[in-house]
């Protein structure tokens, strides 16, 4: 909510005049506030960045405001239309076609709650979806994959089949939740909201869920930048409760990581 939008630094290949940009969200701002040990929030832009110059494109990474999904699910309208007018005149200036984000609250902000006439909005695992033919992955079919259906992604915007079929494509084995696609319960936290016992135990049981699918061995990966934060920030919990070993990561780094550099 700052005066200006936010300042990235990432390694890559980039090109201010593309038609195609990417706003990594408020992954910087999470690595300030959130004392996670394990995990740096950066690494979504970064993986993001290297996952689109392995597809051949050179992104314009825009400096944008947060969406204002948060301000928005907390009733703070006044906040909202200054970050929603800020960030409209800076995406139509910027000349692009298509809008790329990581996080699943992005996604859905920009598409349902902006009006950004033809501009065409994607989630990341969308673009990977459309042009993996272009990535060459590894097939490394011992790592083992679960995925977790983020709300703003699965049920408000009903995309089921995009992060799946990228995960696929990988060559990782992969194996659904129990509750998966529209049965799939939230990581627990909306909006920053109530990250008290109650939503602890929801994530507990996100994660009983996703052991029982992988095991500790395994991977449960994620669309959505919040649902990354909350889950990580209770594996990193130190109660007697907590036995879970399993890794949690964010899809465009697991993409990152199971593709080869051209």
């Amino acid at each position: 909510m700052t005066d200006s939008g936010m300042k990235f630094s990432f390694e890559g290949e980039f090109n201010s005049e593309s038609d195609i940009a990417y706003f990594p969200g408020c992954i910087d701002l999470y690595d300030r506030f959130l004392d996670l040990k394990t995990i740096k929030f950066h690494e979504i832009g970064q993986s993001a960045i290297n996952v689109i110059n392995k597809m051949g494109v050179k992104p314009n990474i825009l400096s944008l405001k947060c969406c204002g999904h948060d301000a928005y699910w907390t009733g703070d309208n006044n906040s909202f239309d200054k970050v929603r007018e800020y960030n409209t005149q800076v995406i139509k200036k910027a000349g692009i076609s298509t809008l790329l984000v990581s996080c699943a609250e992005c996604y859905y902000t920009f598409e349902q709650l902006y009006e950004l006439d033809s501009i065409k909005i994607q989630h990341l695992s969308q673009f990977i979806n459309e042009h993996k033919d272009t990535v060459e992955f590894k097939g490394d079919s011992s790592i083992n994959l679960t995925y977790h259906d983020p709300c703003r992604l699965g049920r408000l915007m009903k995309e089921y089949e995009s992060p799946r079929s990228v995960l696929k494509s990988t060559g990782a084995r992969m194996t659904e939740l129990i509750n998966n696609r529209e049965n799939t319960s939230c990581c627990g936290v909306s909006a920053w909201l109530r990250c008290d016992d109650q939503s602890r135990a929801v994530m507990l049981r996100k994660l009983e869920e996703a052991t029982k699918a992988v095991g500790n061995e395994g991977t449960l990966v994620v669309g959505c930048n919040k649902c990354f934060a909350h889950l990580n920030c209770v594996l990193e919990d130190k109660k007697p409760q907590h036995q879970y070993q399993l890794q949690v990561k964010e899809l465009g780094m697991i993409v990152d990581e199971l593709s080869a550099k051209k």
